[in-house]
């Protein structure tokens, strides 16, 4: 092993990309592992964007530029709190029906997930409702109208800098 990682770190110091370097090493490394790493090491065009219908960044005004990063990382959060909810009100149960029947004490971590899984299964409804609620007013602001988004122009004239536009 310490032969396999001297030999790639070397292939790396002597100029060689780190998925080549891998590349090498088919008995250690399969073509997935080594793909991840050619992949992860590819640049990322600067005009990606997530959604297609997004307007492209020539004609997006400086309040829009930050918004397109915020779509993957906010749409991973809505999955995990999705499955997090599913778990603790279908699966948890199932495992407290489980581990009753074995008539023993629970570690502590143990008994605060089933805790929680109570908790949420009684109060979930209100806890969804108050989401919601709070959601709304943010929801609506965000939907208005910003101010320079009907004129010709749009926001520029008011960041206008020194340089040609």
């Amino acid at each position: 092993m310490q032969r396999l990682i001297l030999d790639v770190k070397a292939d790396v110091e002597g100029g060689t990309s780190l998925h080549e370097a891998l590349a090498k090493h088919p008995l250690y490394f399969d073509d997935l592992f080594v793909n991840l790493w050619k992949r992860a090491s590819m640049p990322v065009p600067s005009n990606h964007s997530w959604t297609r219908s997004q307007p492209t960044r020539k004609n997006r005004g400086p309040e829009e530029e930050g918004e397109e990063g915020a779509v993957l990382p906010g749409g991973v959060l809505v999955v995990a709190v999705i499955v997090t909810v599913v778990l603790l009100l279908f699966v948890i149960p199932q495992f407290e029906s489980l581990y009753k029947g074995f008539g023993a004490d629970l570690p502590a971590f143990t008994q605060a997930v089933i805790n929680i899984s109570k908790f949420l299964q009684h109060n979930g409804i209100f806890m969804a409702i108050a989401l919601g609620l709070a959601y709304t007013p943010s929801s609506i602001s965000r939907s208005a109208p910003r101010p320079c988004a009907n004129s010709s122009t749009g926001c520029r004239s008011r960041f206008r800098s020194s340089g040609p536009s």
